[in-house]
């Protein structure tokens, strides 16, 4: 049950790194542009 909790913590971290990455790519290029 743990274990479960923390795999789903985990889960949503790298979601959010994900998210974070893409939102800084997109605002980078549309300053470029």
């Amino acid at each position: 049950m743990l274990s479960l909790l923390f795999q789903e913590m985990l889960f949503l971290y790298k979601i959010r790194r994900l998210l974070s990455r893409s939102l800084t790519l997109i605002r980078a290029a549309n300053f470029t542009s």
